[in-house]
């Protein structure tokens, strides 16, 4: 047992007491629904320990059933007119959040995870309440450009909140002591 404590002592030293890591994930229901609503914000509750956020992902599946047709310049030339999924995650009352953009340009089904820019929050508390912005909308266009016919068209079947975290492991002073005394001898 003796050999292998130097190891563990090195490990414990390397890792700096961030030993526990998880990825929480988060239904979001009541954001499932057709392209083009108004954007919508829901709430979650985190209930885990004191953590270190490390990254922010929203994972959504869903159906788009028609892209868009816009005529952009002169002479007009055809081009595809998509939807785009927008997400913001932030904490209430701190003006920095975590953002993301993911655009589908193509029909059929689609899974897509849409892993969001840092700049919102760090670190997490029991009970600290997180706001989740999402939009299911038709993309921006330029000026020049317009739509012709009908707005592209999806619905989505599941969101899901992912929040990847490390929980710091407080270190007791006296355990470096307790390590050299077994080497005392």
């Amino acid at each position: 047992m003796k050999p292998l404590l130097p190891v563990l002592a090195i490990v414990v030293a390397l890792t700096g007491g961030h030993a526990r890591a998880n990825v929480l994930e988060y239904a979001l229901p009541e954001l499932v629904g057709l392209s083009g609503a108004p954007p919508e914000t829901t709430w979650v509750v985190y209930t885990g320990d004191v953590a270190v956020v490390t990254a922010v992902s929203l994972n959504i599946t869903g159906l788009v059933s028609q892209l868009g047709v816009l005529e952009c310049g002169q002479p007009p030339t055809p081009a595809v007119w998509t939807l785009d999924i927008g997400v913001s995650v932030r904490k209430p009352l701190e003006a920095d959040y975590w953002s993301g953009l993911a655009t589908l340009s193509e029909t059929g089904t689609f899974d897509v995870t849409v892993a969001l820019s840092p700049g919102g929050f760090t670190g997490l508390d029991p009970g600290d309440v997180i706001a989740v912005e999402y939009t299911f909308a038709p993309s921006a266009f330029p000026a020049s450009c317009t739509p012709v016919g009908d707005p592209p068209l999806g619905a989505t079947g599941s969101i899901t909140l992912v929040l990847e975290v490390d929980y710091p492991i407080p270190l007791d002073a006296s355990t470096w002591g307790r390590i050299k005394a077994l080497y005392a001898d």
